[in-house]
């Protein structure tokens, strides 16, 4: 596992990569874990949120913390 300040950086990045997908940007890239830059599309959208979840978890065992995830739910109620 990286270390914290390195996964708070990548979280960063993933987060500004979701926004601007939000916003309407047609791609977004994202450097991985290994290195490699990873692009995302509003296609890919959701594997982004699962990887800014799995570096929330991993920030939070580095910290000594419980988090518990569940995928968001969307749709109209």
């Amino acid at each position: 596992m990286a270390d914290l300040a390195t996964l708070q950086t990548r979280l960063e990045q993933a987060e500004e990569a979701l926004h601007a997908l939000r916003i309407g940007d047609l791609a977004a890239k994202v450097r991985g874990p290994d290195g490699r830059s990873i692009e995302y599309t509003a296609g890919t959208a959701g594997d982004l949120r699962a990887y800014i979840g799995e570096l929330k978890n991993q920030i939070a065992a580095l910290l000594g913390q419980t988090r518990l995830t569940r995928a968001p739910i969307y749709g109209a109620f």
